[in-house]
């Protein structure tokens, strides 16, 4: 049964995340951006669903800590906090792919939004999240297959 929790909670985060990310390059702005806007909503529910269901599994509990605190204060009243979450997560969490050894190929993909860094903060953040959701997506679909 948790499985399938594991499961709902990782789909609704990759549709809340994708759509941040769309409303994001729409806007020209970025993801942290949204607070503040009409797209606050979005951007709290993104948070929140990433959050929950990376703590639903066990090696990914300090990523979702840091997106918890990252989507819990907003870049323009806590900048400071806010950014250092933020760096730790997306660090915390490029760790993790680094050290999965069950698709070792994706370790180079992980270069990718450093050189879209080159470009905006916002390329970053898309294509990172990108990384992210193509990863929890293939994890889902091997937990679907080994049952």
């Amino acid at each position: 049964m948790k499985d399938w929790r594991i499961i709902i909670a990782g789909v609704v985060s990759m549709i809340a995340s994708i759509a941040t990310s769309i409303v994001a390059l729409s806007e020209g702005i970025t993801l942290s951006s949204l607070a503040g806007t009409n797209y606050e909503p979005l951007l709290l529910m993104t948070g929140a669903s990433t959050s929950l269901s990376f703590f639903l599994t066990k090696k990914w509990a300090i990523p979702s800590f840091f997106i918890a605190i990252l989507s819990s204060f907003s870049v323009h009243l806590y900048p400071g906090i806010h950014n250092v979450s933020a760096t730790l997560f997306y660090t915390s969490a490029f760790i993790l792919i680094f050290l999965d050894k069950h698709i070792k190929w994706y370790k180079f993909l992980l270069l990718l939004p450093f050189i879209a860094a080159i470009h905006s903060l916002l390329a970053f953040e898309v294509v990172a999240n990108l990384l992210l959701i193509l990863y929890h997506f293939y994890y889902i679909v091997r937990r679907v297959e080994s049952k």
